[in-house]
């Protein structure tokens, strides 16, 4: 069968040839179980002018397409497609191009697999947010007439069948095997951290995101000043880029914390599992994460993860078995506080959750069709 992926967001500050996506570690996972496979991926066009194709495997094609952008929406010439495919996989959650792809699908009798993890706008403009909720009425309605529409998480599973789109399945995001470090356990914790400007001793805690609203980090901050004047050993490492980057560097220095917190805007995919293996907690603030592939990445790693309670976070912690869900800022930093110290307890949870991501997150466990060659 050949099969076509694609995601119709579009971050525009993406640069093309970089690109570390979900909808490539399913293709590589797809082209594993013997289809054919093409992956797109979307790019600013001032950036891409032209598409590029690379070949990532004997099955696998990766597509870099030009995009034009109504924010995070991706808006792309559909003739760039290829017709000859039997399905396409589309990562569409709220987009605005959804049904402009779906019936270009229609048209070259190629079946629409929407692929869905949130159907509410996470903007914090009031007027946006009203505006794209408006619009994403309509998608459900689209929604409710397709044979099937996949679902990152039960939420939201449990979410698009109580508005009508009874037809929806379960669908998790998986980890990229190829991406994993399986050695990671053999490397001296001490050794990491004193090579990435810690000292050996000291106990980190780890923040991965976008310094945008919705990920928190001024919160991040704030917390970590109440948790420093408790631990003086805990250090905060900071990885990501955004909008309040300056902002995030001035609370910094106003709680006199520079020599403490480590603020990095970039780390090669291939360096991350260092910064996993030598923390003693992850921790995420998203109020509204309606997935977590970090923490994903953070239990593969038998990093301890702290996060509050959201879609993404329940389903993947399983209520807390396998993580510290928490309602509050107090039950959080009680939670790190615990975690950095070490204990048999903490050693238990880490080993579990990571025995959960290799039975149930990588994705060549997460398909429920297209295991195998039809």
């Amino acid at each position: 069968m050949k099969i076509g992926i694609i995601a119709l967001s579009l971050n525009q500050s993406a640069i093309p040839g970089f690109y570390n996506s979900q909808e490539l570690g399913m293709g590589k996972a797809l082209a594993a179980a013997g289809h054919t496979v093409v992956v797109y991926k979307l790019f600013s066009h001032t950036l891409l002018p032209e598409a590029k194709t690379e070949q990532v495997s004997e099955r696998l094609l990766f597509t870099q397409l030009p995009a034009r952008a109504l924010g995070i929406n991706g808006f792309f010439d559909k003739r760039l497609l290829d017709a000859s495919m039997d399905t396409l996989i589309c990562f569409c959650d709220t987009q605005l191009y959804t049904k402009s792809v779906a019936k270009w699908c229609e048209l070259n009798n190629v079946q629409f697999y929407p692929y869905v993890g949130v159907i509410q706008s996470a903007s914090t403009n009031p007027l946006k947010k009203r505006l794209m909720d408006t619009l994403t009425k309509r998608l459900i309605r689209f929604y409710r007439k397709q044979p099937v529409v996949w679902g990152k998480t039960p939420a939201l599973c449990a979410a698009l069948s109580s508005l009508g789109v009874t037809r929806a399945r379960l669908v998790p995001i998986g980890l990229d095997k190829e991406l994993l470090h399986e050695d990671y356990h053999h490397a001296d914790a001490a050794a990491l951290k004193q090579a990435h400007g810690f000292s050996a001793d000291a106990q980190i805690l780890l923040f991965i995101g976008r310094l945008v609203p919705e990920k928190e980090p001024l919160t991040m901050v704030a917390l970590f000043a109440r948790l420093h004047k408790k631990n003086p050993r805990l250090r905060l490492c900071m990885i990501g880029t955004g909008e309040l980057e300056d902002a995030v560097q001035a609370a910094v220095a106003d709680a006199g914390l520079a020599d403490a917190v480590t603020l990095l805007p970039r780390v090669p995919n291939g360096d991350m599992w260092e910064f996993y293996h030598m923390s003693c907690c992850y921790v995420n603030l998203n109020h509204h994460e309606i997935y977590g592939m970090a923490i994903l990445e953070a239990m593969y790693y038998d990093c301890p993860v702290a996060a509050f309670r959201a879609p993404g976070p329940d389903f993947i912690l399983d209520g807390g078995r396998f993580g510290s869900l928490c309602s509050s800022e107090e039950e959080l930093l009680s939670a790190i506080l615990a975690f950095s110290t070490p204990s048999d307890a903490a050693a238990s949870i880490t080993a579990d959750a990571r025995e959960r991501v290799l039975s149930k997150f990588l994705w060549e466990r997460c398909l429920p069709e297209f295991r195998d060659v039809s």
